[in-house]
């Protein structure tokens, strides 16, 4: 993608420009957000323009017919007076844009690529999708090996066709521009959109960048064992630490749910819990392996953990890689999991796929829940909670 193109792409997808974006509404004259009255909220994301209440917003793919002097002067005129093309006075609804002459120049260049945006990883004959392995402990030779199946799998599901004619290339996440990243973490990618595999710990971490994760929070976790816990008629309470535990709401507490990540702090939460009370604590946060005599300890997983032990001797068993340890393989079968919803993503789209758009399908799709396993007494028994359960 053309560099030029970018920081205007930025500036009409989300309000931010390389300077200050100044946004005044104009029948009120109230400074409000720039990043909350974008471009393509109203115009659209390939700026076919939208009726909506009573208003509508015009169509911007008369500037695909315009010369950038042109377009710019357009721009001016729209965000800056207040006036369409024609010269005819805007309503209202169309905020007062003051911006420099850099980011107007950069908004102008994108507007005429509309109404077929240029869009990073987008080529005319190839679609580039990011692999990010950063924080899954694979060694190199593990990484190429989850890198080659996961391209395996995208050619598979693609055909002999690609994606409406475009072949599906994945690469390392800091080679280039890609349509998408796909992450294990949701915190591991930097400025990249991406789509991980694992959300962040805490439901209030924000993260700009990251479309939805294939799992949901540890606290997501928690609130629905707790659900479930509690159709089966036990009340439990959720703690982080041992320090947070109150007397008042878990002294009736069937059971403690424990959503912290310190091994320390549940081996000091078992040792002010009382004996008749069981622990929930998350595989994602704390090995079992390190409670292994603590019977009352049930630890919860993200998956189906039958399913997939099985999953993963499969792939060992057709990948017939020595260097691929069984953690790896169970990275690789996760990875896959991210990039099926990616490709149905894709697929549903045709072959006008826009980033944006992507990224909130991606966003709606991560909502879907996905089972939960609880290892029970140092892993002698499984309950598998499927959603609904």
């Amino acid at each position: 993608m053309a560099s030029t193109v970018l920081p205007g792409r930025q500036i009409y997808l989300e309000g931010r420009g390389r300077d200050a974006i100044e946004a005044r509404l104009r029948g009120i004259d109230v400074s409000v957000d720039a990043g909350s009255y974008v471009c393509v909220r109203c115009h659209g994301a390939d700026g076919g323009g939208a009726s909506e209440g009573g208003i509508t917003a015009p169509p911007l793919t008369i500037a695909r017919d315009m010369n950038v002097a042109d377009t710019r002067k357009w721009l001016h005129g729209a965000l800056v007076e207040g006036r369409g093309h024609d010269g005819r006075r805007l309503g209202d609804a169309m905020p007062a844009f003051r911006l420099s002459a850099a980011d107007l120049d950069a908004l102008a260049t994108y507007i005429r690529t509309l109404p077929y945006p240029a869009e990073p990883g987008i080529e005319e004959d190839e679609i580039l999708i990011g692999i990010d392995l950063a924080g899954t402990g694979l060694t190199p030779a593990e990484r190429s090996i989850a890198v080659a199946h996961l391209q395996k799998t995208a050619d598979t599901r693609a055909g002999a066709n690609g994606i409406f004619g475009r072949r599906l290339v994945l690469m390392d996440a800091a080679a280039k521009d890609q349509i998408i990243t796909l992450s294990w973490s949701s915190a591991a990618s930097g400025e990249r959109l991406h789509f991980a595999v694992r959300a962040d710990d805490r439901t209030d971490a924000r993260c700009d960048t990251c479309c939805g994760a294939l799992h949901e929070s540890v606290d997501g976790q928690a609130e629905r064992l707790k659900a479930f816990l509690q159709r089966q008629g036990r009340s439990s309470v959720i703690v982080d630490s041992a320090q947070n535990v109150h007397p008042a709401t878990s002294s009736t507490a069937a059971a403690m749910i424990y959503s912290g990540n310190a091994a320390a702090e549940l081996a000091a939460l078992l040792a002010i819990t009382p004996s008749d009370r069981d622990v929930y604590a998350f595989t994602e946060a704390i090995s079992p392996t390190q409670f292994r005599d603590a019977p009352r300890v049930a630890f919860v997983a993200s998956i189906d953990l039958q399913a997939q032990v099985e999953a993963v001797q499969s792939l060992l068993q057709q990948s017939n890689e020595t260097s691929l340890s069984a953690h790896g393989a169970s990275v690789t079968i996760e990875m896959a999991k991210a990039l099926d919803i990616v490709l149905d993503r894709l697929a549903s789209r045709g072959r006008r796929i826009s980033q944006y758009v992507l990224c909130s399908d991606l966003a709606r799709a991560s909502n879907v829940q996905r089972p939960l396993t609880i290892i029970h007494g140092g892993g002698q028994a499984l309950e598998v909670v499927k959603p609904g359960s």
